[in-house]
């Protein structure tokens, strides 16, 4: 389990490391740069949507709840999650239907992901001991 989570967070940061990068090759560097940095991102991004989808599979009890007791669920784990579908809806779209840098779709790619960046640095970072609330059970 901690070697899922440890490689799920590895490929986190090489994802959102190489979209800040296919975004800053997209208005700096040369479209084969561009192109390249693609690649590596969308290669990173498989392997994690794996990670990802084991990791969604193991907490599967927890999405019952959101439905029973909406208002007791963490709303960074709520938002996480409704941002990693957006961010790999739009990935997809892209992936399937975008010819070249600059479209529309891939900027609000790049806001989603990084938004869902943040959730998932805020969702990792609450996780560590020192940060976690007291619950009582």
């Amino acid at each position: 389990m901690k070697t899922l989570s440890w490689t799920s967070l590895v490929l986190f940061v090489l994802s959102l490391v190489t979209g800040v990068l296919v975004h800053v090759a997209g208005h700096v560097w040369s479209h084969q740069v561009w192109h390249n940095l693609s690649v590596v991102h969308i290669i990173f991004n498989v392997f994690f949507l794996g990670t990802y989808i084991t990791h969604i599979v193991r907490h599967r009890k927890w999405y019952p709840l959101v439905v029973k007791k909406f208002d007791k669920i963490s709303n960074v784990t709520l938002l996480l999650n409704i941002t990693s579908l957006i961010t790999i809806l739009t990935g997809v779209a892209l992936l399937l239907f975008a010819d070249g840098q600059g479209t529309h779709l891939g900027l609000v790619h790049y806001i989603i992901g990084v938004t869902f960046g943040v959730f998932c640095i805020w969702h990792v970072f609450m996780r560590f001991k020192p940060f976690k609330k007291k619950r009582k059970n």
